[in-house]
Protein backbone atom coordinates (compact mmCIF):
# COMPACT_ATOMS: atom_id res chain seq x y z
CA UNK A 1 0.00 0.00 0.00
CA UNK A 2 1.48 3.53 -1.20
CA UNK A 3 2.06 6.49 1.32
CA UNK A 4 -0.64 8.88 1.71
CA UNK A 5 0.09 12.23 0.62
CA UNK A 6 0.42 14.53 3.21
CA UNK A 7 -1.99 17.66 3.30
CA UNK A 8 -0.26 21.25 2.73
CA UNK A 9 -1.58 24.06 2.51
CA UNK A 10 -0.97 28.04 2.51
CA UNK A 11 -2.80 31.31 2.84
CA UNK A 12 -5.53 33.03 0.93
CA UNK A 13 -4.51 35.10 -1.45
CA UNK A 14 -5.94 38.51 -0.06
CA UNK A 15 -6.14 38.90 3.96
CA UNK A 16 -6.93 41.89 5.98
CA UNK A 17 -6.52 41.55 9.77
CA UNK A 18 -8.50 44.34 11.71
CA UNK A 19 -7.68 45.07 15.34
CA UNK A 20 -10.78 46.70 16.64
CA UNK A 21 -11.66 47.89 19.97
CA UNK A 22 -15.27 47.31 21.29
CA UNK A 23 -16.76 49.02 24.01
CA UNK A 24 -20.19 48.01 25.91
CA UNK A 25 -21.64 49.36 29.14
CA UNK A 26 -21.17 47.59 32.37
CA UNK A 27 -23.54 48.91 35.58
CA UNK A 28 -21.10 47.12 38.26
CA UNK A 29 -17.89 48.87 36.97
CA UNK A 30 -19.82 52.24 36.85
CA UNK A 31 -21.10 51.43 40.59
CA UNK A 32 -17.68 50.36 41.91
CA UNK A 33 -16.21 54.18 41.14
CA UNK A 34 -14.91 53.56 37.18
CA UNK A 35 -16.66 55.21 34.25
CA UNK A 36 -18.84 51.97 33.61
CA UNK A 37 -17.23 51.90 30.12
CA UNK A 38 -15.67 48.39 29.48
CA UNK A 39 -13.49 48.08 26.86
CA UNK A 40 -11.98 44.21 24.93
CA UNK A 41 -9.75 43.97 21.45
CA UNK A 42 -11.21 41.93 19.18
CA UNK A 43 -9.56 40.78 15.78
CA UNK A 44 -11.41 40.82 12.70
CA UNK A 45 -10.43 38.89 9.15
CA UNK A 46 -11.53 40.70 5.97
CA UNK A 47 -11.19 38.58 2.17
CA UNK A 48 -13.15 39.00 -0.65
CA UNK A 49 -14.56 35.37 -0.21
CA UNK A 50 -16.22 36.17 3.13
CA UNK A 51 -19.83 37.69 3.10
CA UNK A 52 -18.42 39.89 5.93
CA UNK A 53 -15.77 40.69 8.77
CA UNK A 54 -15.26 37.20 10.56
CA UNK A 55 -14.28 37.24 13.75
CA UNK A 56 -10.88 35.57 14.79
CA UNK A 57 -8.80 35.38 18.26
CA UNK A 58 -5.44 36.00 18.67
CA UNK A 59 -4.26 32.38 17.91
CA UNK A 60 -6.02 32.06 14.84
CA UNK A 61 -3.95 35.64 13.70
CA UNK A 62 -0.85 34.32 14.37
CA UNK A 63 -1.50 31.14 12.59
CA UNK A 64 -2.49 33.12 9.35
CA UNK A 65 0.22 35.83 10.19
CA UNK A 66 3.42 32.84 9.55
CA UNK A 67 1.94 31.31 6.55
CA UNK A 68 2.83 32.81 3.29
CA UNK A 69 0.11 32.79 0.31
CA UNK A 70 1.92 31.79 -2.29
CA UNK A 71 4.04 28.94 -1.09
CA UNK A 72 2.31 25.49 0.09
CA UNK A 73 3.84 23.80 2.92
CA UNK A 74 2.77 20.75 5.45
CA UNK A 75 -0.32 20.86 7.36
CA UNK A 76 1.67 19.05 10.37
CA UNK A 77 3.71 21.18 11.75
CA UNK A 78 0.84 23.95 11.91
CA UNK A 79 -1.60 21.20 13.31
CA UNK A 80 0.99 20.15 16.08
CA UNK A 81 1.19 23.64 17.01
CA UNK A 82 -2.16 25.32 17.07
CA UNK A 83 -4.24 22.60 17.30
CA UNK A 84 -5.95 20.37 14.49
CA UNK A 85 -9.22 22.38 15.54
CA UNK A 86 -8.18 25.66 14.80
CA UNK A 87 -6.24 24.78 11.20
CA UNK A 88 -9.72 23.04 10.10
CA UNK A 89 -11.87 25.76 11.22
CA UNK A 90 -9.65 28.76 8.64
CA UNK A 91 -9.94 26.18 6.14
CA UNK A 92 -13.84 25.80 6.41
CA UNK A 93 -13.31 29.48 6.54
CA UNK A 94 -11.61 29.76 3.22
CA UNK A 95 -8.66 31.70 5.41
CA UNK A 96 -6.44 28.73 4.90
CA UNK A 97 -6.51 27.27 1.38
CA UNK A 98 -5.77 22.86 1.48
CA UNK A 99 -4.37 21.19 -1.32
CA UNK A 100 -6.43 18.11 -0.82
CA UNK A 101 -9.88 16.86 -1.96
CA UNK A 102 -12.14 18.01 0.66
CA UNK A 103 -10.89 21.41 -0.06
CA UNK A 104 -11.51 22.08 -3.55
CA UNK A 105 -14.50 24.09 -3.45
CA UNK A 106 -12.57 26.65 -1.08
CA UNK A 107 -9.07 26.34 -3.28
CA UNK A 108 -11.23 26.79 -6.72
CA UNK A 109 -12.73 29.91 -5.05
CA UNK A 110 -9.19 31.44 -3.85
CA UNK A 111 -7.54 30.58 -7.40
CA UNK A 112 -10.54 32.55 -9.17
CA UNK A 113 -9.37 35.70 -7.36
CA UNK A 114 -5.79 35.56 -7.87
CA UNK A 115 -6.94 35.20 -11.24
CA UNK A 116 -8.39 38.56 -11.60
CA UNK A 117 -5.09 40.06 -10.26
CA UNK A 118 -7.26 42.51 -7.90
CA UNK A 119 -4.78 44.73 -5.82
CA UNK A 120 -6.05 43.41 -2.21
CA UNK A 121 -7.94 45.84 -0.52
CA UNK A 122 -9.50 47.02 -3.50
CA UNK A 123 -11.15 43.47 -4.02
CA UNK A 124 -12.29 43.39 -0.20
CA UNK A 125 -13.77 46.79 -0.89
CA UNK A 126 -15.17 45.82 -4.21
CA UNK A 127 -17.05 42.83 -2.32
CA UNK A 128 -17.93 44.84 0.70
CA UNK A 129 -19.64 47.51 -0.84
CA UNK A 130 -22.00 45.58 -2.96
CA UNK A 131 -25.89 46.00 -3.08
CA UNK A 132 -27.27 43.33 -0.66
CA UNK A 133 -31.15 42.28 -1.77
CA UNK A 134 -31.39 44.64 -4.52
CA UNK A 135 -32.48 43.87 -8.42
CA UNK A 136 -32.13 46.87 -10.59
CA UNK A 137 -34.03 45.22 -13.54
CA UNK A 138 -36.68 43.80 -11.25
CA UNK A 139 -37.18 47.45 -9.58
CA UNK A 140 -37.50 48.61 -13.30
CA UNK A 141 -40.02 46.70 -14.09
CA UNK A 142 -41.99 47.82 -11.53
CA UNK A 143 -41.62 51.11 -11.82
CA UNK A 144 -45.38 52.43 -12.65
CA UNK A 145 -46.73 48.77 -12.80
CA UNK A 146 -48.13 48.75 -9.07
CA UNK A 147 -47.94 49.77 -5.66
CA UNK A 148 -44.40 48.68 -5.43
CA UNK A 149 -41.76 52.31 -5.59
CA UNK A 150 -39.57 52.03 -8.85
CA UNK A 151 -36.07 52.76 -8.59
CA UNK A 152 -36.74 56.63 -8.97
CA UNK A 153 -39.00 56.79 -6.42
CA UNK A 154 -37.19 55.22 -3.88
CA UNK A 155 -33.85 56.75 -4.82
CA UNK A 156 -34.69 60.05 -6.97
CA UNK A 157 -33.84 60.81 -10.43
CA UNK A 158 -30.26 60.15 -11.94
CA UNK A 159 -28.43 63.63 -12.13
CA UNK A 160 -28.13 65.59 -15.22
CA UNK A 161 -26.18 63.74 -17.97
CA UNK A 162 -25.17 67.68 -19.09
CA UNK A 163 -25.31 70.92 -17.47
CA UNK A 164 -26.33 73.97 -19.94
CA UNK A 165 -24.23 76.89 -20.47
CA UNK A 166 -24.60 80.19 -18.47
CA UNK A 167 -25.88 82.99 -21.60
CA UNK A 168 -23.27 84.10 -23.40
CA UNK A 169 -20.54 81.39 -22.55
CA UNK A 170 -18.42 80.53 -25.06
CA UNK A 171 -18.47 76.86 -26.32
CA UNK A 172 -14.55 75.75 -27.15
CA UNK A 173 -14.29 72.78 -29.45
CA UNK A 174 -11.69 70.09 -27.90
CA UNK A 175 -9.73 68.20 -30.51
CA UNK A 176 -10.48 64.44 -30.46
CA UNK A 177 -8.24 61.87 -28.58
CA UNK A 178 -5.83 59.62 -29.83
CA UNK A 179 -7.55 56.27 -29.34
CA UNK A 180 -5.27 54.00 -27.41
CA UNK A 181 -4.97 49.98 -26.16
CA UNK A 182 -6.49 51.53 -23.06
CA UNK A 183 -9.63 52.71 -24.79
CA UNK A 184 -9.91 49.04 -26.74
CA UNK A 185 -9.71 47.82 -23.07
CA UNK A 186 -12.49 49.86 -21.94
CA UNK A 187 -14.61 49.59 -24.80
CA UNK A 188 -14.78 45.83 -23.93
CA UNK A 189 -15.37 46.04 -20.43
CA UNK A 190 -18.86 45.19 -18.73
CA UNK A 191 -19.92 46.21 -15.35
CA UNK A 192 -23.11 44.95 -14.25
CA UNK A 193 -24.08 44.06 -10.11
CA UNK A 194 -27.05 41.77 -11.01
CA UNK A 195 -25.19 38.53 -11.54
CA UNK A 196 -28.16 36.09 -12.89
CA UNK A 197 -27.16 34.94 -15.78
CA UNK A 198 -30.39 32.84 -15.76
CA UNK A 199 -32.70 35.98 -16.20
CA UNK A 200 -33.14 38.51 -19.07
CA UNK A 201 -33.13 41.89 -19.33
CA UNK A 202 -36.13 42.74 -21.63
CA UNK A 203 -35.59 45.15 -24.69
CA UNK A 204 -37.88 47.85 -23.37
CA UNK A 205 -36.22 48.08 -20.36
CA UNK A 206 -32.55 47.86 -21.73
CA UNK A 207 -33.43 50.56 -24.03
CA UNK A 208 -34.73 52.40 -20.90
CA UNK A 209 -31.37 51.84 -19.10
CA UNK A 210 -29.47 52.95 -21.99
CA UNK A 211 -31.09 56.30 -22.01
Amino acid sequence: MGKTEAMRLRRCAVLWLEPCELAHFDLDALLAGGTGVESRMQWFAHAPQLDGALAVDPGDVALLGQLSAQDWMDAAPLRALHGVARVRKLLRAGLLVGRGKAWARQRATDERLRAQHWNGLAAINHVASRWQGEDAVHGMQQEGVDSSPGLRARYGPPPAMLNAPDDGARCVVLPRAVHTDFDELLDARNSCRNFDTSDLLPQVQFARLLE
